[in-house]
């Protein structure tokens, strides 16, 4: 059930990077079209860009834990017996999973600083661009448990496979 749960987190991050991907290139365009064409900028269609930049990074990030495609130094799995490798392979997600959870938290902490401040061209709270970080590594986070667990039940294909 868990890796279904992952599987279909793992569909609704690829569907939102494509939404903001095409986003972005429509925002793009608009900003060329009336900056060059109408001879009129639009304000806030680069600050729209950037912040939908910042998300797609971190729910990228996400895609690339639960894909496998971080980096990793296969080598040090080679001189690990094999015996052990299971309990290697876990404490490496433990640690990941410490350094996801002081992403969570201070990127969690830091809403509270900016949540008064204003964008200057969008006018929206800067709460939304700034989420992305404690969104982006709970979805990390998600991910990284799921790997755990399909690591201590013996689901090792299931544990390296990338997105479906």
């Amino acid at each position: 059930m868990l890796s279904r749960l992952d599987r279909l987190v793992g569909r609704l991050e690829m569907t939102v990077i494509g939404l903001m991907i095409a986003i972005i290139c429509c925002t793009v365009l608009l900003q060329v079209l009336f900056r060059y064409v109408f001879h009129s900028p639009l304000a806030w269609t680069e600050e729209l860009a950037r912040y939908l930049q910042v998300w797609l990074m971190a729910v990228g990030a996400a895609i690339g834990v639960r894909a496998g495609m971080h980096f990793r130094l296969d080598v040090v799995h080679l001189v690990i017996p094999s015996g052990i490798i299971r309990y290697f392979r876990v404490a490496i997600h433990l640690a990941t999973l410490l350094f996801i959870g002081m992403l969570v938290y201070y990127g969690t902490a830091i809403l509270e600083t900016v949540q008064r401040q204003q964008s200057p061209a969008m006018n929206i709270s800067m709460i939304f661009p700034y989420l992305a970080i404690p969104v982006g590594a709970s979805l990390m986070g998600f991910h990284v448990i799921v790997k755990i667990l399909q690591i201590l039940t013996g689901d090792e294909l299931a544990a390296e496979e990338g997105p479906r």
